[in-house]
C-alpha cells in the first residue's frame, strides 16, 4: 500500500471516535494515491462503510458506498459497483446533496453503458448534464467525466458520429488549461477518440490520438495508461509484420497490471489479445494456453457472462487451426449459447461463419448451409441495426443544424440591434455637441453685444436689448435638452432610474451632468452644453462624487458608464 495511504491507515485504530474515524477515512478518500492503488484501498472504504452504517450517518454511508463503487469502476469491475452505487443515489437523493448525487448518477450511467443498456445511460447522462449547465458547472471535471460517459454510451450502441462530436467538444473545454487533472482528462478523451476511430477502422487516425495520449502519461491513471497501451498493441496486431511489437507491448502491459494493479479485469482481456497475437503468427499452443488463461482468471474474479462469449469463440478459431474439429465445434457451440443469451450479434455471427467453414471443410455440407443462413441473418439483423442509428444519426443532426440556424438568425437580430442602439448613442453623441457648439458661439455673441451696449447711445439701445433677446432666447437649453433626453433614454432606459436609486438626493442639473458624462463628453462640452462654466461643471462633479462615497482614484465618468 502506498505510503500516502499507509500513514491514515495507522492513525483509525488510535481514535476512538467515530465521526474522527469517519472524518479520517473521508480524507484518505480524497488522496491522489487511491486512484492508482484500488485493490489496497477498498479495505479501507469498505471499512468506512460499516462504520456509517453501523453508527448511522446517512451521509458517510453514500458517501463511502460511492468510493467502493469507485474502486471497482477502477478496477474494471463495474458489475460489482451497482449494488453500492443505488445504496450512494438512494442516501444523496434523501439527503438532497444534489452535487454528490449527480456524480453518482454519473456513475451510475457508465454501470448502464457497461450492461449494453445505452438508452438509460444516454438519458440519465443527459440529466446529470443539464444539472451542471444550469449551475454554471461547465468547466468542473465531473462535468467533463459525465460527457466522456455519454460518448462511450453513443459509440457502443454504434452512433460515432455523435460520440465524435462529444470527445470533440470535451477536448475545446479543456484546451490551454495547465491543471495535471483537466490534463489527465484530456488524456482520456484523446485515448477514448482514438477507441471511436478505431471501431470505425481509422487506424491512421486512432494512432495518432493514441500518440498525442502518450505525451500525458505521467497524469494518466494506470488504468487510463493500460487501456491506451492495450489498443495500441491492437493496432500493432492489426498491421502487417507488427505482431512482434504488439506482443511485447501486450505483455509488458500485463506486468504492469499483475505488479502494480493487481489480477484485475483487465488482464484477461490482455490475455486474449496475448493469444490473438500468437493465433496470428501461428503459434497456436501459446495462444491456447492464453485464452485459457484468460478464462480461468475470469471464472475466479466471477466475471459477466458475455466475457466468454469471446472466449470461446477465440477457443474455436485456435483449435480449428490445429485441425481438431471436433473441439473447435464444441468451443463454437458454448460461445453461441452465451453470446445468444447476451444478445451479442456480433460474436454470434462470426461463431456462425467460423462454424460453417468448419462443416464445410468436414464435408457436411446441409450443417455447413444452416450455419451459413443463420450468419447472414445476423448480418442482414445487425446491418438493419446500423442502418436505423445511421438514421436517427442523420435526423438528430439534421434537428442540430435547424437549431443553430435558428440560434444563428437570432444572434444575427441581436447584432442588427446592438448596431442600431451603437447608431443612436453616436447621433446622440454629435446632436449633444452640436448644442455645446451652438451655445459656445451664442455665448461669444451675447459678450460682444454687451460690450456694444455699453458703448452705444440710446437710440441704440433699443436694437442691441433686441438682439440680446434674441440670444437668451439662443441659449435656452430646455427644450433642446428635452430631444437630447429623450433619445438618451431610448438608449439607456434604465440609467436615471438606477443613480437616482443610488443617490437619491441628485439635483436636476448633477442628474443632466451624469448623463452627459455616460456620454463620454469633456468637461468643456459638458459645460457649453449646459451653458455653465467649466470650473461649476468641475464642482458639481465633486458633489456627485461625494453622494457616490466613489474614492479618489476611481473615475466618474468610467463609472457612469458601467451603470
Amino acid at each position: 500500500m502506498p505510503k500516502e495511504l499507509l500513514y491514515g491507515e495507522g492513525d483509525i485504530g488510535r481514535l476512538k471516535r467515530t465521526s474522527e474515524k469517519l472524518i479520517l477515512l473521508k480524507d484518505l478518500a480524497g488522496r491522489e494515491a487511491s486512484r492508482d492503488h484500488p485493490r489496497e484501498f477498498l479495505p479501507l472504504v469498505k471499512q468506512g462503510l460499516t462504520i456509517a452504517r453501523r453508527s448511522r450517518k446517512t451521509w458517510f454511508s453514500a458517501f463511502f458506498a460511492l468510493e467502493i463503487a469507485k474502486c471497482y469502476n477502477a478496477m474494471w469491475m463495474e458489475y460489482r459497483s451497482f449494488r453500492y452505487l443505488l445504496d450512494a443515489s438512494k442516501g444523496f437523493e434523501l439527503l438532497r446533496d444534489e452535487p454528490f448525487l449527480h456524480i453518482t448518477q454519473t456513475f451510475l450511467a457508465d454501470y448502464h453503458r457497461f450492461a449494453g443498456q445505452y438508452e438509460e445511460a444516454i438519458t440519465m447522462c443527459g440529466k446529470t448534464l443539464d444539472y451542471y449547465r444550469s449551475h454554471q458547472a461547465t468547466d468542473s471535471l465531473e462535468y467533463l467525466w459525465t460527457l466522456i460517459v455519454l460518448a462511450e454510451a453513443h459509440r457502443e450502441r454504434g452512433d460515432f458520429i455523435s460520440a465524435l462530436d462529444i470527445h470533440y467538444q470535451s477536448l475545446a473545454l479543456c484546451e490551454g488549461i495547465e491543471d495535471a487533472a483537466v490534463q489527465a482528462h484530456y488524456a482520456n478523451v484523446l485515448l477514448h477518440l482514438g477507441i471511436t476511430y478505431y471501431r470505425m477502422e481509422r487506424s491512421d487516425k486512432a494512432s495518432e490520438l493514441f500518440n498525442r495520449a502518450k505525451e500525458y502519461e505521467l497524469v494518466m491513471s494506470r488504468k487510463d495508461i493500460v487501456r491506451l497501451n492495450m489498443n495500441i498493441a491492437n493496432i500493432y496486431n492489426n498491421t502487417a509484420n507488427e505482431q512482434s511489437r504488439a506482443l511485447e507491448l501486450y505483455n509488458s502491459t500485463a506486468a504492469i497490471v499483475e505488479n502494480v494493479l493487481g489480477k484485475d479485469q483487465s488482464l484477461p482481456s490482455l490475455l486474449i489479445n496475448i493469444g490473438t497475437v500468437h493465433s496470428r503468427v501461428g503459434e497456436t499452443d501459446e495462444a491456447i494456453t492464453k485464452y485459457q488463461q484468460a478464462h480461468d482468471l475470469a471464472q475466479r474474479l466471477a466475471f459477466p457472462e458475455d466475457f466468454y462469449a469471446a472466449v470461446f469463440f477465440n477457443l474455436g478459431g485456435a483449435y480449428w487451426n490445429k485441425k481438431d474439429s471436433k473441439t473447435a465445434l464444441r468451443y463454437l457451440h458454448r460461445g453461441m449459447a452465451i453470446a445468444e443469451k447476451v444478445q451479442d450479434l456480433r460474436i454470434l455471427q462470426r461463431s456462425h461463419g467460423l462454424a460453417a467453414m468448419i462443416y464445410e471443410d468436414r464435408r457436411n455440407y446441409k450443417k455447413a448451409l444452416d450455419e451459413f443462413k443463420k450468419q447472414s441473418e445476423l448480418r442482414n439483423k445487425l446491418f438493419g441495426h446500423e442502418k436505423r442509428i445511421a438514421v436517427e444519426t442523420i435526423e438528430r443532426r439534421i434537428e442540430k443544424e435547424r437549431v443553430q440556424r435558428e440560434r444563428e438568425r437570432q444572434d444575427r437580430k441581436i447584432q442588427e440591434l446592438e448596431s442600431e442602439q451603437a447608431r443612436k448613442a453616436q447621433e446622440l453623441k454629435a446632436r449633444s455637441l452640436h448644442l455645446s457648439r451652438k451655445n459656445a458661439l451664442l455665448n461669444k455673441l451675447r459678450n460682444y453685444l454687451r460690450k456694444l451696449n455699453a458703448k452705444s447711445d440710446v437710440s441704440r439701445e433699443s436694437v442691441v436689448a433686441a438682439i440680446l433677446t434674441h440670444v437668451r432666447e439662443g441659449l435656452d437649453i430646455d427644450e433642446t435638452w428635452n430631444s437630447v433626453e429623450e433619445e438618451f433614454h431610448q438608449v439607456h432606459s434604465d440609467f436615471v432610474s438606477e443613480i437616482r436609486h443610488k443617490m437619491p438626493t441628485l439635483t436636476r442639473t448633477e442628474i443632466k451632468i451624469c448623463i452627459l458624462l455616460k456620454m463620454q463628453l469633456s468637461a468643456k462640452d459638458i459645460a457649453g452644453i449646459l451653458y455653465l462654466s467649466v470650473h461649476t461643471v468641475y464642482t458639481h462633479t465633486k458633489h456627485i462624487r461625494s453622494k457616490l462615497n466613489l474614492p479618489s482614484q476611481q473615475n466618474l465618468a468610467a463609472f457612469l458608464a458601467g451603470i
